[in-house]
């Protein structure tokens, strides 16, 4: 089985026994699906007891990547999977509630509960199941046709993975001083190591990092400084740490409210300035704060001081009007804002005070209680089912467990095809519940990469499934200001992406460090002999021409990690400029990408350091041959279908090789049935924004403020938002008032802007840009890039108006759709299925100079643009 190289890839092999997945049948009997079950469920004992071998860091890599199954919705939906399930396929059941003398006569209640696959696995329907009642109260139950046989099947096969689950996984997780809950506690702390070295390393974060932040990281890595597991009213949450930027000593008079919040279980990291910042980070984050919770403690109930978690938090975000009871002296109480009760230091009872503790010894045994703890509520909520239907949602749970929403797909692969639109992540880019092992990984990396350096082995040599800290790297947000641990988009397609035959031999795998670049199985046979009197190039590309065929074949002399020189073939498409070529085996399939080292020999390793992205070459010395690149060829790392899909790019659009294109896929919905759409963007090149004559702000009868013509005619046809920030987060203010006449709509929109931003000069620079003269320069770039004979037409514009009264600031976004269409004839004809969006981005900001005008709009205004197609999941 070839060692796996994506963070997904150890959760495969459990659900399937391979990464390379034999793929599931609608045709198994019940028989094979519960043998099916037992493999898998065999496997993941396996995996819990091999979790203990190795170095106490591969023992923490070991625990994260097997984490995924020690919770219930990973582990009954990794069963489902196993027995060819889509563990989120949905089943509606009815609930009726009569009354009656003797029987049932009147209805009084009807509800339809939906309930996922996994969840009936887990007995969710069976515990909801109601008695016939009587003599004068009547439930009854009603369930489709349709659906009672599957329902008959997943409560089987459910019955069977509840065995093994009570017997195998729970009972260890449960026992707080066991072998699983201690190794949990060490993992979670080894993560925060990981990514606060990983934060600390990496300049392109650091420079998003406060000075008092990047002390903070330094302090606890460095100097013991103490690591906080944040709480809310004392409700600890699962899975994330502070770093306040003044260490804290548990002197609970100071309650540490500024520093660095870390998501262990996605990879993220964000700054917090204080309560109210708190609030408006909760606010976006608020489906995952909910998750974390103990599930006891977000029932709640206990009595006063004992509201449920999920409600504080709800005060939390809504304002800071609202109080809860507190200590104030040993047997008296305060009323505390609730603002005030994120990391609450003044809980009376001990399960409940802040937790605290340095890197090396102080944090894990925390994180080891809190884990246990939520085990067991866990257990008690999610397996045999809760009558509460809030905690079904997939948002909540598979960021915990897969890090995607599954769909199951002929292949017998998980298709990641539905990401969390919220964020923007998409399953190409995400790493999100995955992001504990691959953190871990690199953090074990740079552990032994000294070692391995100082012995002169060159590079590390990873435990089995642990990626290198090339494939992934941290991304910054503009719009939540988050750090996120992303997978760097590879520049090509190796042979990691389909199946190896077994051989007697050892079998070499390239993805390992250890191995990479060990393909002298591949050389060609008295290859010297063959490229003797061949031609060939200044970099060292040698041409041969099949008599028979007629067809050219190319060669290279390249020496593989195991230091003996061969000659390889190359796959035919490079271009000149490239500066690298991808060397194939006897049936053409790509073994290895090498590169230029510009002497006529040929290197693994760019002499960047790194793989380069396609587009973003030096200049060839030499005229390129006509061997033209194409979108498509992005593709390649999503999948076959993928590439053959985006072909529909190049039949319309011009590649342009300085740009750094991106390539992503989306999923959505559509009547029921989800699919995906791909994506390319880019941005538009760099200019200078400079306003036109005719776009200035001037007076006008409508209003004492001056206003730029263009605004006030568009204000009438498209749609304009303000977001205005507020200590209670954003208040979003449609301007869409209408009137008797458009006269009277117009007016009507411009008292609402006027009282949604109250300062005059403010609302006059928005003006110059909030128009629609302000989509030119991406109308201009998409134009440029269509074929000819193709044009763009924007079928919608609006204008997104952020902004913050306590900096004196606004951004604009002009957000615009449009179509594309075949103009060659008379009568333009719309390309179905394709369309584009770009977004421009102006920024409005107090004006340093006094002598100007107040407010100035920043000469850089960015065009991001991005084409997209529809298409199906993979089959």
């Amino acid at each position: 089985m070839p060692t796996p190289a994506h963070e997904l890839d150890t959760s495969k092999s459990i659900i399937y026994g391979s990464v390379n997945v034999i793929p599931p049948t609608a045709g198994y009997t019940q028989q094979e699906r519960m043998h099916r079950i037992d493999a898998y469920t065999g496997r993941v004992v396996a995996h819990i007891q091999h979790i203990e071998n190795g170095s106490d860091a591969e023992r923490n890599i070991s625990f994260q990547q097997t984490r995924p199954f020690l919770e219930p919705a990973g582990y009954f939906s990794g069963g489902l999977l196993a027995a060819g399930y889509d563990p989120h396929e949905k089943i509606s059941v009815t609930f009726h509630s009569y009354v009656g003398m003797g029987k049932p006569k009147e209805e009084t209640n009807k509800e339809v509960r939906t309930y996922f696959a996994w969840e009936i696995a887990a007995g969710a329907l069976a515990h909801d199941q109601v008695s016939r009642g009587g003599p004068l109260n009547f439930q009854d139950m009603h369930i489709n046709p349709q659906d009672k046989n599957k329902l008959h099947e997943l409560d089987s096969l459910g019955s069977q993975l509840q065995g093994h689950w009570e017997n195998e996984i729970a009972a260890p997780m449960r026992d707080a001083s066991g072998q699983l809950a201690k190794r949990s506690g060490k993992a979670d702390a080894y993560v925060l190591r990981g990514i606060l070295q990983s934060l600390h390393d990496d300049n392109s974060s650091n420079k998003h990092l406060t000075p008092a932040a990047r002390a903070a990281i330094v302090r606890t890595l460095e100097e013991d400084g103490n690591a906080v597991i944040p709480n809310i009213y004392g409700y600890p949450l699962e899975g994330y740490a502070f770093i306040p930027y003044i260490n804290y000593h548990g002197d609970y008079d100071h309650r540490p409210n500024k520093g660095l919040m870390i998501d262990l279980k996605n990879g993220s990291a964000r700054e917090i300035h204080g309560d109210d910042d708190f609030a408006s980070w909760a606010k976006n984050n608020q489906a995952q704060l909910v998750s974390r919770f103990n599930a006891r403690d977000r029932q709640g109930g206990h009595d006063a001081h004992w509201v449920g978690a999920g409600y504080v938090l709800d005060a939390l975000i809504q304002d800071n009007h609202s109080t809860f009871p507190g200590r104030k002296g040993p047997f008296t109480d305060q009323a505390v804002p609730v603002r005030e009760t994120f990391n609450y230091t003044q809980s009376r009872d001990s399960d409940y005070y802040l937790k605290f503790g340095d890197l090396k010894n102080g944090i894990a045994p925390h994180y080891q209680a809190i884990n246990a703890k939520n085990a067991r509520w866990t257990d008690q909520t999610e397996v045999f089912g809760a009558s509460q239907q809030s905690w079904k949602a997939a948002k909540e749970f598979w960021g915990n467990t897969f890090g995607y929403l599954p769909i199951v797909g002929n292949v017998g692969n998980i298709v990641f095809g539905v990401h969390d639109g919220l964020y923007g992540k998409t399953a190409d880019d995400r790493v999100a519940g995955n992001a504990a092992a691959v953190i871990s990984s690199l953090q074990l990396a740079h552990e032994i990469a000294p070692i391995g350096l100082e012995a002169g082995l060159g590079e590390a040599v990873l435990t089995p499934g642990a990626p290198s800290a090339k494939p992934y790297n941290w991304r910054f947000s503009q719009d939540t200001s988050d750090l996120e641990l992303v997978r760097t988009p590879k520049a090509l397609s190796e042979s990691d992406t389909n199946p190896v035959a077994n051989h007697s031999a050892p079998q070499v795998n390239p993805l390992r460090p250890s191995h990479a670049g060990m393909i002298s199985e591949h050389a060609i046979p008295d290859g010297e002999q063959l490229i003797e009197k061949a031609a060939h190039n200044q970099k060292g590309i040698y041409q041969l021409k099949n008599t028979a065929t007629g067809e050219d074949h190319w060669f290279i002399r390249y020496t593989d990690g195991t230091g003996v020189p061969g000659v390889y073939e190359i796959k035919s498409n490079f271009k000149p400029s490239n500066d690298y070529v991808q060397i194939i085996d006897r049936s053409g399939k790509i073994v290895l990408t090498v590169h230029s080292a510009g002497d006529g020999n040929w290197v693994r390793n760019a002499a960047n350091g790194g793989v380069r992205w396609p587009w973003q070459r030096s200049p060839s010395p030499t005229p390129s041959e006509n061997l033209t690149p194409h979108f498509s060829d992005l593709f390649a790392d999503v999948d076959q279908q993928a590439v053959a899909r985006a072909d529909r790019f190049d039949q319309f659009m011009k590649v342009d090789e300085t740009k750094p294109y991106a390539v992503s896929t989306r999923g959505y919905e559509e009547n029921g049935v989800v699919k995906r759409k791909l994506n390319i963007g880019w941005e538009a090149p760099r200019e200078k924004f400079e306003m036109l004559p005719s776009e200035r702000a001037a007076p006008s009868p409508l209003s004492e403020t001056n206003y730029s013509e263009h605004f006030l005619t568009d204000l009438n046809r498209n749609n304009y938002t303000v977001i205005k920030s507020s200590k209670g987060g954003d208040i979003e203010l449609p301007l869409d008032a209408v009137g008797k006449t458009p006269e009277a709509t117009r007016l009507n929109r411009l008292k609402q802007f006027e009282k949604a931003i109250p300062d005059a000069e403010l609302r006059s620079r928005i003006s110059e840009v909030a128009h629609q003269g302000s989509v030119f320069p991406a109308h201009w770039e998409l134009l440029q890039s269509m074929k000819d004979g193709y044009g763009v037409t924007a079928s919608n514009a609006s204008y997104f108006i952020e902004y913050d009264p306590t900096r004196n600031e606004a951004r604009v976004k002009v957000v615009t759709t449009w179509f594309v269409s075949d103009v060659s004839d008379h009568v333009p004809k719309v390309i179905p299925d394709l369309e584009a969006t770009t977004v421009r981005t102006f920024t409005i900001g107090e004006n340093n100079d006094v002598s100007g005008a107040l407010y100035t709009i920043d000469d850089y205004a960015p065009t991001h643009l991005e084409v997209s197609i529809p298409d199906d999941l993979p089959q």
